[in-house]
């Protein structure tokens, strides 16, 4: 110790100053001595707990990302496709999360397209190109508009016995770029499912006059995909 004294004897010194004080005394020489250093203590603790927790967070895996692309939805049916999902897995939060973006409008008709609607536009291509979605909910502007990016899953990969049950009238094809997109070759295939055919866009008190649920295969986990699939179909008054 810098006083030549070892811990045991400044503790005994403290504790012997203390004790000849009464309970003002005592609380002014703690907040003159040991204030600075403990708050000091605590703010540190306190860093280290805030950074253990955002780092391990971080690293959960995403179960199901969704947005909604010109939709809207109820609250029921945001928790519904949150925490509703994560309960349904009954999943470690600490190990893996389940998001859903939603509020993204875009124009896709150029000649009405704004800058700002246009940089949206670029972003959420990159976030669905680049597979951070694993689903969309989007209106047939977005089903149409967003096919270009060839990413759409057909549908029929991972129905369920259960799921193709409830979907099996809902899918919907779209002609899509085959091979090499400089040359114009489209194909007619099944990548969506409408959501108004199986009452799912009443249910969710969606206003809009269409909705498309859409998976995304890029690095796409079919196993995940059938388990959220077969989810949704549990959504109250979802026609059968």
């Amino acid at each position: 110790m810098p006083d030549g004294k070892t811990f045991k004897e400044n503790i005994a010194e403290e504790k012997q100053k203390l004790s000849g004080m009464n309970l003002k005394q005592k609380i002014s020489y703690l907040k003159t001595y040991y204030l600075t250093a403990a708050l000091i203590i605590l703010a540190v603790i306190i860093a280290g707990v805030w950074i253990f927790i955002e780092s391990t967070l971080s690293r959960r895996n995403i179960e199901a990302a969704g947005v909604f692309i010109n939709v809207e939805a109820d609250n029921a049916c945001y928790t519904f496709l949150t925490s509703g999902y994560e309960e349904y897995k009954d999943m470690n939060l600490w190990k893996s999360k389940v998001t859903l973006s939603t509020g993204d409008y875009i124009d896709f008709s150029p000649e009405l397209q704004m800058m700002d609607s246009y940089q949206s536009q670029m972003a959420l291509h990159a976030q669905i190109s680049t597979g951070f979605f694993t689903y969309m909910i989007v209106d047939r502007n977005a089903l149409e508009g967003l096919r270009y990016l060839d990413v759409y899953l057909d549908p029929n990969l991972i129905f369920t016995e259960r799921s193709k049950e409830v979907f099996q009238d809902a899918v919907v094809s779209l002609d899509m770029p085959v091979g090499d997109a400089s040359e114009g070759e489209m194909k007619e295939m099944p990548v969506a499912l409408d959501l108004g055919k199986i009452g799912f866009t009443t249910a969710a008190s969606m206003n809009q006059q269409s909705a498309y649920l859409v998976f995304i295969d890029v690095d796409a986990d079919y196993e995940n995909m059938k388990e959220f699939l077969e989810y949704f179909c549990t959504y109250p008054s979802i026609l059968r």
